[in-house]
């Protein structure tokens, strides 16, 4: 592939530099952009609208140009990318800005299709063959050539060498007033590019770059030589950490052999593992669910891989999310006589988040699967809960699964209560609530102390949990039995509790959390979690694994007796 970059003729109209390029005066400068036509005919790269184009003096005679610029901001696009290289001023007459100086809003133009530019685009196709043949050649003379070739194709004033006394010489190719430059060189390559360029097959395009009327244009060469493919790529960062659900965009920067900074014309981006994150064409990476996966960069066969650490999303950030009850009471008429309770139970349907489910109108509840209690024909919960979430604008809706029939959740469902089910649930069925999770759903469980619920409750809410990648678990015991009214102490900063001083719960059953779990509320001691919040890992199962009614997991800082101490 031939590097656009680097294999084209730029030209940019940069603005007026004080008196340290071109020439020493305004004076001088007659406004030649509108007669000379300089961009007509040429085609406008709209992804370069919003460039910006930083200038400095060339310091190094045989290296550098007559500048220094570096172009940014250029949106991908198979004309020209972001570069840093020499460049050349173009209408001698008109000075530039100072050093460092930056021009935003850049406009560049195709002039690969457009005969005027081929003496400029020929002279840069045989330069480094130039200055092979002669070592001694600096870019005065290459500078020279060049306001020559440009007053030749009318696009800039006439610079006659032979006519121009020294004292006119723009002020950096004068010493003590005297020319510091070989004017015989610079006339014989003249000569030689206006009697080839007409014949010859080596061309290369390039582009016009236009920032407003009347400012400096200057030519940012390309290089045809062979060699300028890509070598190495670097990425960064090499290695990253992104939250599920949130991005990490990557950089790649191409070099070619000499180390010299080339664009790519056609890169490829890819994940060595699309579940667990995937990459778009501008190397924006998205974690898909909790893991490790490869991101890789590809151009003219050369690589660089990032290695990407997706972590658990952030357990403030709705949805996506299971949260767990172990007491039906918090949503009865009674307890919501308490504002805190209506407010909790709010925050709970009301959320925002990221995935087709945030459109949801409806909330389901399931009371099926032999529930141990049916919230959906509870007086006290028709008149409770079920009330406050119509009052809320919600659609309510109410079904009866049975085993292996909760697979097809309809798409309007924001939020999904389990009621104290008691008959397990399939594969298929687990990875239809972790499609519903990945697609920005809420599930709502609701359980109970192990006395009422019984010890095959326990293992279906707890073979639940770990399927669906969560680590806390219901433990049983009875807690704060009666309408107990949990101080302000006892509840956990997160959107679900926003604006709840306390609540009234009756005879809650202990939940113990994993690592990454997070606790909603305690119990009136502040030491057993009661409610708490888990992030579903969306990765399909291929087979359930098993949990035991009643354990005891103990995590460092969770346990039961040191939790919320």
């Amino acid at each position: 592939m031939r590097n656009f970059k680097l294999s084209s003729i730029i030209l940019i109209a940069l603005g007026l530099l004080y008196f340290t390029a071109c020439d020493n005066t305004l004076n001088n400068a007659p406004e030649l952009e509108d007669s000379l036509e300089l961009f007509a005919g040429l085609e406008l790269i709209p992804e370069t609208e919003k460039s910006t184009v930083k200038i400095n003096k060339g310091t190094d005679l045989h290296k550098d140009g007559y500048f220094k610029v570096k172009v940014e901001n250029v949106l991908p696009n198979k004309h020209i990318q972001n570069v840093e290289t020499e460049a050349w001023c173009l209408e001698w007459k008109k000075p530039l800005r100072d050093n460092n100086d930056i021009h935003t809003g850049v406009k560049m133009f195709a002039t690969g299709n457009n005969d005027k530019w081929k003496p400029l685009n020929y002279l840069f196709s045989i330069r480094h063959e130039l200055q092979a043949n002669d070592p001694d050649l600096t870019y005065r003379e290459i500078q020279a050539v060049v306001w020559s070739l440009a007053g030749y194709m009318n696009i800039a004033p006439e610079f006659n060498l032979d006519k121009l006394p020294d004292s006119e010489l723009p002020s950096r190719l004068r010493t003590d007033g005297t020319a510091n430059f070989s004017r015989d060189k610079a006339k014989t390559i003249t000569q030689k590019v206006l009697s080839e360029y007409s014949t010859s097959t080596t061309m290369v395009g390039g582009f016009a770059l236009q920032t407003a009327a009347n400012e400096q244009d200057v030519i940012i060469p390309g290089d045809p030589q062979p060699g300028n493919d890509v070598a190495t790529i670097s990425l960064d960062p090499e290695e990253g950490e992104v939250k599920v659900s949130e991005t990490i965009q990557l950089i790649a920067t191409f070099f070619d052999a000499d180390g010299n900074e080339v664009g790519c014309e056609d890169t490829q981006w890819s994940s060595d593992d699309e579940s667990i994150a995937t990459v778009d064409s501008n190397g924006e990476v998205f974690g898909e669910n909790q893991g490790e996966a490869n991101i890789s960069v590809e151009c003219d066969g050369v690589t660089a891989t990032s290695s990407i650490t997706v972590e658990r999303e952030d357990i403030q950030i709705p949805g996506r999310d299971i949260i767990v009850f172990n007491d039906v009471e918090p949503f009865d008429q009674i307890r919501l006589r308490n504002p805190n309770n209506v407010s909790f139970i709010k925050n709970l349907i009301n959320f925002s988040t990221t995935g087709s489910r945030n459109d949801g109108d409806t909330v389901l509840w399931d009371c099926g699967r032999n529930t141990r209690f049916n919230g959906c024909t509870s007086g006290r919960h028709i008149n409770g809960a079920q009330e406050l979430i119509k009052n809320e604008g919600y659609i309510f809706s109410t079904i009866n699964s049975s085993s292996g029939t909760l697979v097809d959740i309809p798409s309007n469902v924001k939020s999904l209560w389990l009621w104290l089910p008691t008959v397990a649930y399939t594969v298929d069925e687990i990875n239809a609530l972790k499609q519903f999770a990945a697609e920005g759903g809420r599930i709502v469980f609701i359980g109970e102390w192990d006395g009422f619920y019984g010890s095959q409750g326990l293992a279906v809410e707890n073979q639940l949990l770990i399927n669906l990648g969560a680590v806390m678990r219901n433990v049983g015991n009875q807690v704060d039995c009666g309408s107990v009214v949990l101080p302000g102490t006892s509840i956990r900063e997160h959107p679900i509790t926003e604006d709840v001083t306390n609540l009234t719960i009756g005879c809650a059953s202990v939940i113990e959390l994993g690592p990454d779990d997070f606790p909603l509320f305690y119990d009136t001691t502040n030491r057993f979690v009661l409610a708490g919040v888990a992030k579903i890992e969306t990765v399909p199962i291929t087979e359930l694994q098993n949990a035991v009614s009643k354990i005891a997991i103990t995590q460092s800082g969770n346990t039961m007796s040191t939790m919320g101490e």
